[in-house]
């Protein structure tokens, strides 16, 4: 049986309902954030490789150079932030999910079975995890992107215009 904390405060069912709504607002925050993350990315890596991939002969070998690093730095931040992000929401569902068990949310309201949803059948426990395919999928898109500013780079430096 777990003790009560030491300064005597009580945790009935009002606190474990202000609890499950802070930890579930922190985990919508930062599932926000971690696919708002790859979008911007996206659009920075979209705005950099024009100018790198750009056969404009007044775009200096230099100004290539710095947009393909750049664009490097972008991808690896882009990949770093959204693992943080998703991190972040997992322990927001973890505490999510302990408060829910604790509330007894699956004997009030059962198990979820919808068609369109994903996962399609969970509890009201469960339904907080976070493992979503398409996480993997933008990760390796940004590192995809890392590969082909490399190539680009590598072409620059050849001289050999194999991009442009």
């Amino acid at each position: 049986m777990r003790k009560p904390p030491e300064d005597g405060t009580k945790f009935d069912r009002d606190n474990l309902l202000s609890l499950l709504s802070v930890y579930t607002t922190q985990f919508a925050s930062y599932t926000t954030l971690l696919w708002q993350v790859p979008a911007l990315g996206l659009a920075a890596q979209a705005f950099l490789m024009t100018i790198v991939l750009g056969s404009h002969d007044n775009t200096s070998d230099g100004a290539k150079y710095a947009a393909g690093i750049l664009s490097i730095v972008v991808a690896g931040a882009s990949i770093r932030l959204m693992h943080s992000q998703r991190g972040r929401a997992i322990n927001q569902s973890e505490l999510a999910k302990r408060v829910s068990r604790n509330l007894a949310l699956n004997e009030l309201l059962g198990t979820l079975h919808i068609n369109d949803a994903a996962p399609q059948s969970t509890s009201p426990e469960d339904v907080w995890d976070v493992n979503h395919w398409t996480y993997g999928l933008w990760l390796t898109c940004m590192a995809l992107f890392v590969g082909v500013d490399l190539a680009v780079i590598a072409s620059i430096a050849a001289g050999t215009g194999w991009f442009t």
